[in-house]
C-alpha cells in the first residue's frame, strides 16, 4: 500500500469513528436522556405503559440496562400485563443511533404474566385496539417481540391464563416456578426452547418440561365466524414434553412424549 491510499484509509477510519462518537454522545454524557429514550422505544413498540421502580445505564463495555420492580399495563390501563422483580436487557449498538432498540440478552427475575380472552375472544397480548389482529409483526406484540431476542432467560416465572370467551364459564390456569431459556439466531424465525414449570391440579402439581423449537405456523388460523375479523398468526412447537404428576399420595408415572409438530395458536374460536 502506498503512502497515498494509506492516508486516505485511516482518514475513512477517522471519520467513521468521529460519527460513532456523535452518534453516541446522548448515550455518553446523559445517561438519563438514554433511559428515557430507551424506554419510551419500547413503550411505543408494545404499544402499552412501562413503570419502573428504578434504572441503572451502562455504556461501556457494552449498552446494559438494569430494571427493578417493572409494571407493564395492559391494553386496559387498569389491568396488569406484566410485572417483574428485575430485568437485565443487553442492547444492541447499531439500532439504537436510528433510535430503534434491539436487544441482544434478556434476563427476567420473577415475572407474573397475565394473559386474558375477553368476552369478545381477543388475547391482550395482540396487537391493535381490542386485541385485534391481522398482522405477524412483533409491534405491538410484547411475547412475540422477546421472542426476537437472541437470549431470553426467565427464572421463578408465573403466568395466569384467564378465558373470558368460554360458553361454559370463566376458566383460569395458573403456571408456577417457570424457568426458561430461549434463544433464537434468526430474527426471531426459529426460537430454541428450554422450559420448565409446575402447574397447580386438584390432586397435587404437575410439572411439565418442554425442549425443542418455536417456529411460526406455516398458515394463519382462521378465526370463528362470529369472532374477530381477520385471522390470528398462529406458532408451533417441535420437540419433547414430559409431565411428571404429583399427587397428595406421592409422585405419579412420569410420562414423556415426543412431539413432532404441535400447533398453538391464539384462536378466538369459543373453547369446548
Amino acid at each position: 500500500m502506498t503512502v497515498r491510499p494509506r492516508i486516505l484509509v485511516l482518514s475513512l477510519l477517522a471519520i467513521l469513528l468521529l460519527v460513532i462518537v456523535m452518534a453516541s454522545l446522548p448515550f455518553l454524557s446523559d445517561p438519563d436522556y438514554a433511559k428515557k429514550l430507551i424506554l419510551s422505544q419500547v413503550e411505543q413498540q408494545i404499544g402499552r405503559k412501562i413503570e419502573v421502580g428504578q434504572a441503572h445505564l451502562e455504556i461501556i463495555p457494552k449498552i446494559r440496562l438494569e430494571l427493578s420492580q417493572v409494571v407493564i399495563r395492559d391494553l386496559d390501563p387498569s389491568r396488569v400485563f406484566f410485572r417483574a422483580k428485575h430485568m437485565d436487557l443487553v442492547l444492541r449498538m447499531t439500532p439504537l443511533w436510528r433510535l430503534q432498540v434491539v436487544g441482544k440478552r434478556l434476563k427476567v427475575e420473577e415475572p407474573q404474566v397475565e394473559l386474558r380472552r375477553d368476552r369478545a375472544g381477543h388475547w391482550n397480548f395482540l396487537s391493535g385496539a381490542g386485541g385485534e389482529v391481522g398482522s405477524t409483526q412483533a409491534e405491538g406484540n410484547p411475547l412475540a417481540l422477546v421472542l426476537r431476542i437472541r437470549e431470553t432467560t426467565v427464572t421463578n416465572g408465573e403466568v395466569t391464563i384467564v378465558d373470558e370467551f368460554r360458553q361454559d364459564g370463566i376458566r383460569s390456569l395458573q403456571v408456577r416456578t417457570l424457568d426458561a431459556i430461549m434463544s433464537t439466531a434468526s430474527k426471531g424465525l426459529a426460537v430454541d426452547v428450554r422450559l420448565s414449570a409446575t402447574i397447580p391440579a386438584t390432586l397435587g402439581v404437575s410439572s411439565l418440561s418442554l425442549v425443542g423449537k418455536v417456529t411460526q405456523a406455516d398458515r394463519s388460523v382462521k378465526v370463528a365466524p362470529d369472532g374477530p375479523v381477520g385471522n390470528v398468526p398462529g406458532v408451533q412447537f417441535e420437540g419433547a414434553a414430559e409431565p411428571d404428576i404429583v399427587s397428595d399420595t406421592g409422585r405419579g408415572p412420569k410420562k414423556s412424549a415426543t412431539c413432532r409438530r404441535s400447533t398453538f395458536n391464539a384462536s378466538a374460536a369459543p373453547s369446548n
